[in-house]
This record gives C-alpha cells, structure tokens and sequence, in this order.
C-alpha cells in the first residue's frame, strides 16, 4: 500500500498547488496592469493568495450570488452562484465562500479523475494523466472562483458512474453539470450513447434511458427559469451578445486569431496566444485519441465541448477564453498520457512552465481567459 504522500493522487495536487504558489509569488516581477473589466466593490480585504487569484468573472459570480441576475449577468449559469450564496450563510464573506467552494471542489477532482483513469489505464498511465491535468497550462482556473472545478466534479462523477452502470446517479450529476455550464446538456447525448451500446435497443429500460436525459431536463429548466424572470426562454443565449460574443465558423475564427496575433499582441493580452495553442493541442489530441484506444463517447463529448464554444467569436477575441474551455475537456489528459516518453516529459515541462507563467500573468490583471 502506497504511503498517503506518494499517492498519484496527492502527489499531483500538491505538484500543482506548488506551481501556482510559485506563479502567484512571481507576479511582482511582472508590469502590474491595473483591474480591468467589472469588480465587484464589495469584494475587499482578501488574504494575499486569494486577492491575487481573485480576478474577472471571479467578481461577477459574487457580485450575481449576492444581488441576483440581470439581462446581462443571466449568461452565468446557476449552481456554482446558488452554492456561494449557501455558503455565505456560515459568515464567510461571498468572496471567500466562492473560494471555498472552487478549491474544495478542486480537490475532488483529483480523485473522481484518478479513477475515471484507471478504468482504462493501468495504475502508471493514470498517474500519467493525473499529472498532465494537474500540470495543465491553465489549470490555475481550479483555485480562482470560477465555474470549472465545479462542473469538472460534476462531469467526473457522471462520466464514471455510467461507465460503471449506474444510471440514475450518473443523470443527477449530469443535470447538475447542466446548471453549471451550458456544454453541460450534451451528457444527455454522451449517456444514450453509452446506454445503447451497453443495452444495445432491448426493450425494459425506459428507465435508464429516462435518466439519460436529467441534463437535458435541467438545462429546460434554467431555460423555463429564463422566460419566467426575462420572458425570453434563451436570454443567456442572446445575452452573450452584451459581452461581444456572436456566432462564427470555427476555422474561420481561428484563422482569424492567428492573424490578430501576427499583428501584435499586447503583454497584456497573452491568453490570445494561449487560446491559440491550446485549442490547436486539443484538436490534435481528439484527432489521435481514436488511434490510440480511447473510448470513442470520450473523444465525441470531448469534440462538441470544444466545438460549442469554437462557435461563439467575439469583436474582442476571435478565440475568446478557449484557453480556459479547453481544460473542461478531459479526453485531452488521457491521449496526452499515452505520448512517447520523450515527448510526455516534454509536454510536461512545457505546461508546468505554462502553468507557472499564466498564474503570475493571471494574478496581475493580464487577460488569460
């Protein structure tokens, strides 16, 4: 039996905690930029580590727990805000309830990843993967107040309860992912699919497939919840609009980001250049996936996850926060698991010295994602 420390598992997080401490220690070394965007201006008197990772959307969630929606604050979805508002009910302030919330979540990950892993991997493979999601360049995300760690708790535990069969629990998670991020809604689809081919079309499992769809039925809900405050069933659709965000061909908006970065890029903006790498590492990663054994239900939610999002440009930025969308989509740790030694450890140097360098820039106001 491995000694608690040595686990894959607490290795990885403690590798990982270790690197953003570092990247957040390193922020004074950089041109501070000023805050930029919304803040929130009920949010002060953070301890050090939390004020320095407390940035962008990390405002808007508390400033949306604590005064409710509006048109324009409707395109967050519901379940990380109703769990920092619950919080706030112990005494932590909104701010300090949502970093609760995201870095005990963020602990979780770890081990519903582990297993998920090793369902298909051998015990070094998994920690494998385990490391290069810990290592992830914009894995930093986990330890601000932001939706990813939440709905990564929600999707490993979905994900892993259908592959081992059970059905009803998978769907709650799932519908619970489905209030945490729109992209959410497609377990529905990954679930019938994994239901059928386990099933194949025998009838006697209505039930099963009824369960399939409680992210399906959720997602409704947030939109039946959208028309009663809005009486518009999609306005945290057309409320991206209000953000800059509007419909685009994917090839065409990352054509498009490669020429805005051949132009120039500010300091400030170097999650532009982030956007681009990552997003092109993706693609390749669920290209290869089907060549080297991955579950093929894996690399089609991993491939609408990116896809969604790849629709939706901005006046801004053409890739507008792929970089941080891309770290939602898992399949990307089990291909990169499976490369050559050589280039595995290479991908890991590389993202740890990602890691590291997009915290500090993160913490001192530069646009990541």
């Amino acid at each position: 039996m491995k000694l608690f420390y040595k686990h894959p598992v607490w290795l990885a997080c403690g590798v990982h905690l270790l690197c953003v401490y570092i990247g957040v220690t390193l922020a004074a070394s950089l041109v501070q930029r000023p805050p930029a965007g919304f803040v929130n201006p009920g949010v002060y008197g953070l301890p050090v580590l939390a004020d320095a990772l407390f940035k962008w959307d990390a405002h808007w969630y508390t400033f949306v727990a604590e005064q409710g929606y509006s048109k324009q604050s409707i395109v967050f979805f519901p379940l990380f805000i109703l769990l920092i508002k619950a919080v706030t009910s112990t005494g932590l302030t909104y701010a300090l309830a949502g970093f609760l919330v995201s870095n005990v979540c963020a602990l979780i990950t770890y081990p519903l990843l582990y297993r998920l892993l090793r369902l298909d991997f051998p015990e070094q493979l998994a920690a494998r993967g385990l490391l290069v999601y810990a290592l992830f360049p914009t894995s930093f995300f986990l330890q601000s107040v932001y939706t990813e760690p939440l709905f990564l708790v929600c999707t490993f535990s979905c994900v892993y309860l259908c592959r081992r069969h059970n059905w009803i629990y998978a769907g709650l998670w799932g519908a619970l992912a489905a209030l945490t991020r729109n992209i959410g809604v497609v377990l529905s689809l990954f679930m019938l699919y994994e239901s059928y081919r386990a099933y194949d079309s025998r009838i006697g499992q209505t039930l099963i497939r009824l369960a399939c769809l409680f992210p399906m039925v959720a997602f409704l809900g947030f939109c039946l919840y959208n028309y009663r405050q809005f009486g518009d069933g999609f306005a945290f659709l057309h409320g991206q609009e209000a953000w800059g965000r509007q419909f685009g061909l994917p090839w065409s908006n990352l054509w498009h980001n490669m020429l805005y970065i051949s132009r120039g890029v500010s300091v400030f903006e170097i999650g532009v250049v982030a956007d681009q790498i990552l997003v092109l590492v993706a693609l390749l990663c669920l290209a290869a996936g089907g060549f080297c054994g991955i579950q093929p239900s894996y690399l089609l939610l991993g491939g609408a996850w990116l896809l969604i999002p790849l629709l939706s440009t901005s006046t801004v930025f053409p890739l507008y926060s792929l970089a941080r969308f891309v770290l939602v989509v898992f399949p990307v740790y089990f291909v990169l698991a499976k490369l050559p030694k050589f280039w595995y450890y290479a991908w890991l140097l590389a993202g740890t010295a990602g890691l590291i360098f997009f915290t500090a820039a993160f913490s001192s106001w530069y646009w990541i994602g």
